[in-house]
């Protein structure tokens, strides 16, 4: 298996042991109600949502 690290987040994320679960999207970019469950993995940086593409922009570029 696989292990993810800071060092492999593509460009516009970054490395959270305890992300959320619901992150932002363009399509929901405002946060909302979500489980407290802790996902480990690479999430974007302040300021950008993830795409369709499941790649992270800003919200301009959506």
């Amino acid at each position: 298996m696989k292990t993810v690290t800071q060092a492999s987040c593509p460009v516009n994320e970054v490395w959270n042991d305890c992300g959320t679960a619901c992150p932002l999207t363009c399509e929901e970019p405002n946060p909302r109600i979500c489980s407290l469950q802790c996902v480990p993995g690479c999430e974007c940086v302040d300021g950008y949502v993830r795409n369709e593409w499941q790649k992270c922009v800003e919200l301009d570029d959506c």
